[in-house]
């Protein structure tokens, strides 16, 4: 959806193509809805879940730029990622992203491709190596033709180039203890130029940093959730937070994600004041195929201090079912946003379905 006109301060109409947030969920065989276009839907920030309704929309809202998020993250081919054992089998596992650059939405083509970057670059070469068990490699984030994984030594190692300029890299990783190392008592060492550190696994069961790295706008991003086999009530979201520097209300969208990034469908909404002053954020969850799903709302916060990149926050959410005259909570939503000075940035969090 576009983002066309504000309706006082807190209510404005979104176009026909949209950011959408997804779990998998029934339609055809291939999630697809077959949903007709549908009237301009208006935003409300006062109204419960923004004034947004329980229909079906087009795959990603019909918009392109959101589509074509799901080729910003490639699945990795590694001989020793069958070598690493099952997941969860009497080990701890966990769900390991890292995030590097820029943290801001990218500018992309009219067809929402992602070009080579240009200018000069940062240097994020480095490595994660564990004092035991082993790294599973899911995806490369927005890797380009100079970045690449090194060919791999062994199973609790994992080596790679990355250089960026405006843009960001990552790495979306299962890390998982020895085997019969269900308690995770080991160690995860994360070394790049810029940062390095030491974590315990025990950490990694709930891991959620970010960093200022320099004085140019580079930061790096660093999240980890335990995890179980077959997990599907847990998952990730990422994808961007835009607020012009001229308007009151900001929107957002992205990808609703498995813990190993597989693409599960999107989210879109928006964010601001309400006339209460509360800082508050509705939005509208479909799958791949353009079912509804669920709809989003919370608050959002705005951390003490600016980071070298600018603004950035948390998010605090429920995740709700149903229709909109009789909602039925489903989980929670919860995570982190950054922003620059030109009102481009990005979030990213974790969603559980039926947790306290």
């Amino acid at each position: 959806m576009k983002f066309n006109s504000i309706r006082r301060s807190t209510r404005f109409v979104l176009g026909t193509a949209a950011l959408a947030l997804s779990l998998a969920g029934c339609g055809d065989d291939d999630g697809q809805t077959n949903a007709p276009p549908v009237d301009q839907p208006t935003y409300d920030l006062n109204a419960a879940y923004g004034g947004l309704t329980a229909n079906d929309e087009q795959p990603a809202f019909g918009d392109p730029t959101l589509a074509a998020m799901e080729e910003d993250e490639a699945p990795v081919s590694d001989p020793i990622n069958d070598q690493v054992g099952e997941i969860g089998r009497g080990r701890a596992t966990y769900a390991f992203t890292a995030i590097w650059g820029k943290l801001q939405e990218p500018e992309r083509n009219d067809s929402g491709q992602l070009g080579d970057e240009d200018g000069d670059a940062t240097d994020w070469t480095g490595k994660i190596e564990l004092s035991s068990g082993a790294v599973h490699v899911r995806r490369t984030i927005a890797f380009e033709r100079r970045d690449f994984l090194r060919p791999r030594r062994d199973r609790s190692l994992l080596e790679w180039v990355s250089f960026t300029g405006e843009r960001y890299d990552g790495l979306r990783l299962s890390i998982m203890a020895a085997e019969g190392d269900s308690a995770g008592t080991g160690t995860l060492t994360f070394e790049t130029p810029a940062f390095s550190r030491t974590f315990t696994m025990a950490e990694l069961a709930d891991l959620d940093l970010l960093i200022d790295v320099d004085l140019n706008g580079n930061q790096l991003r660093l999240r980890s959730v335990a995890t179980r086999p077959n997990e599907t009530v847990r998952g990730l979201v990422i994808g961007r937070w835009h607020q012009s520097p001229d308007s009151e209300v900001g929107n957002f969208g992205g990808r609703w994600i498995a813990p190993d990034g597989a693409a599960l469908g999107h989210v879109q909404g928006i964010f601001g004041l309400n006339d209460a002053g509360e800082r508050v954020f509705h939005g509208k969850w479909i799958n791949r195929g353009g079912r509804f799903e669920g709809f989003v709302s919370g608050t959002w916060a705005v951390s003490e201090g600016h980071g070298v990149a600018g603004e950035s926050g948390t998010l605090d959410g429920k995740i709700f079912g149903g229709q909109e005259q009789t909602p039925t909570e489903l989980g929670k939503l919860q995570g982190q946003w950054v922003k620059g000075e030109n009102g481009r940035g990005m979030f990213d969090g974790v969603w559980c379905l039926g947790c306290p």
